[in-house]
């Protein structure tokens, strides 16, 4: 099985700060939950409004990249996870973000 992690760059300034690489193209899941805040709206509908006749892609992008997360969070036992924390990129790619209280 393909799974999908999204590696960006940390640079420490000190013991307890640092710079974090931008991710270009992403929402946070929260977000859209907040600019779609009808109850017809689903992560589904989303998928299938913003990506149209990509959508099969986006769908399968989601699905290599969720199944990525799962086990890396399981394996290094992440929690901290929140709709804030989620980001879904132009692709379809689910992006975990703010590890801070891990590192």
């Amino acid at each position: 099985m393909n799974i999908y992690l999204r590696p960006y760059e940390i640079f420490v300034t000190s013991s307890n700060s640092g710079l974090l690489e931008f991710i270009p193209d992403t929402n946070s899941i929260d977000y859209l939950k907040k600019k779609f805040p009808s109850k017809e709206w689903t992560l589904n509908t989303f998928f299938e409004k913003y990506f149209g006749e990509d959508y099969d892609q986006a769908q399968k992008n989601f699905v290599e990249s969720f199944a990525g997360y799962a086990i890396f969070s399981y394996l290094f036992n992440i929690k901290d996870r929140h709709n804030g924390n989620i980001l879904i990129d132009s692709s379809g790619h689910m992006i975990h973000i703010d590890f801070g209280f891990f590192l």
